[in-house]
């Protein structure tokens, strides 16, 4: 990804591509519904695609507004501090600020920073719930991760030399928030919080990264680049602005039912299905036996991205852009493919699992829900 990417205004149903340049390259097409139906491979009205519900994802986020983390080390605090000059108070985020201080740092953070924001801001407290369009702040010597919609904290000890404290706030923001959360890094000198965003783009969030150029301390931008599921990549002023885009349309009635893993009723759920098709046939993959509301809150991840407000717009786009059918295929299995990346899982299975191999009918059918579970997230 390019260091000095930036974001583009577009009108509402215009597509923006976030690679390079910022823009799709060319118009897309726009097909008549009404001519739809006779697209070979897209189904009718007779032939719509049904999603399997699956009762386990009930569950949504813990907050119902989404929750900004923010991670800096090193010259973070000016830029977040240029962030916040040019945020609107109502956004209806929460934000978090967590930075690498000194056990015997000032406190005073939460003060300095009130001075250039209309936003309350607060010290993370034990058990608070952070409220939408409010600031809170990491005091030094702890660490803060988000629990069912709540801060918990811990002391830190001597014996944390590398706390990771950002990676940690995020992973929990990530599995609290899933699709309504947003990670941020900026300026710092060292490579915590890549890790972090990488859980936060699994769960469907977005991720944002101050760009190197523009940061006094560029190694834990780089790092988050190199790591790749980026977002986008822009100066303090500029990740203002996209916050505030992505914040409204959050708002929009459509992306919203996506957001909370519900198909929009009529040429919404119409669009749906032929989604469903268009992924089933450029991938062979079938997506009707994958998490329903993971699809749909993939989906209105990749129109948030893309400036796109309803599913009708986003299925026109797919039907003369491959490469966005990718995207939405990568985005709707980055869970299964970050199984394969967790060492952890591997390890334990190293120390626990029988040292014994399994053969026979039971090493088939073992195979066979293995992979049946993998596909289903």
């Amino acid at each position: 990804m390019d260091d000095t990417q930036t974001s583009t205004a577009s009108s509402p149903e215009s597509p923006v591509d976030l690679n390079k340049n910022g823009s799709y390259e060319g118009d897309v097409s726009v097909l008549d519904p009404s001519a739809v139906d006779s697209v070979e491979g897209q189904p009718g009205q007779d032939d719509e695609l049904t999603v399997e519900v699956d009762a386990d994802e009930l569950h949504g986020p813990a907050l119902h507004y989404p929750v900004v983390a923010v991670g800096a080390s090193a010259g973070g605090f000016q830029a977040f501090q240029d962030m916040l000059e040019q945020l609107s108070p109502t956004t209806g985020m929460t934000f978090v600020f967590v930075s690498h201080l000194a056990p015997h740092h000032d406190t005073q953070i939460p003060d300095l920073l009130q001075r250039h924001t209309k936003m309350s801001v607060h010290p993370v407290e034990e058990g608070q719930r952070p409220l939408a369009n409010h600031v809170y702040v990491l005091l030094p010597n702890q660490f803060v991760t988000l629990e069912k919609g709540f801060f918990r904290l811990q002391q830190r000890t001597a014996d944390d030399y590398h706390p990771a404290t950002i990676n940690r706030f995020f992973r929990s923001v990530a599995e609290d928030q899933g699709n309504l959360s947003v990670g941020i890094v900026l300026s710092g000198a060292d490579g915590d919080g890549a890790e972090g965003l990488k859980s936060i783009k699994g769960e469907g969030g977005f991720v944002l990264v101050q760009s190197p150029d523009s940061a006094v301390q560029p190694s834990m931008p780089r790092s988050a680049i190199a790591a790749d599921h980026v977002d986008a990549v822009l100066p303090p002023p500029a990740l203002a602005a996209e916050l505030e885009r992505i914040a409204q349309q959050f708002g929009r009635p459509e992306l919203r039912s996506l957001e909370d893993g519900k198909t929009p009723e009529g040429a919404g759920d119409l669009a749906f299905q032929r989604i469903l098709q268009l992924l089933r046939n450029q991938s062979g993959l079938e997506f009707r036996q994958y998490k329903p509301q993971t699809i749909r809150r993939r989906m209105a991840r990749r129109m948030v991205l893309l400036r796109m407000e309803t599913l009708a717009g986003y299925h026109r786009l797919l039907q003369s852009r491959p490469d966005e059918i990718h995207a939405l295929k990568e985005d709707i299995l980055i869970n299964v493919t970050r199984f394969f990346r967790d060492p952890e899982f591997w390890d334990a299975l190293k120390t626990s699992g029988s040292s014994r191999p399994v053969t026979g009918p039971l090493a088939q059918q073992a195979g066979a829900h293995l992979v049946r579970g993998m596909f289903n997230g």
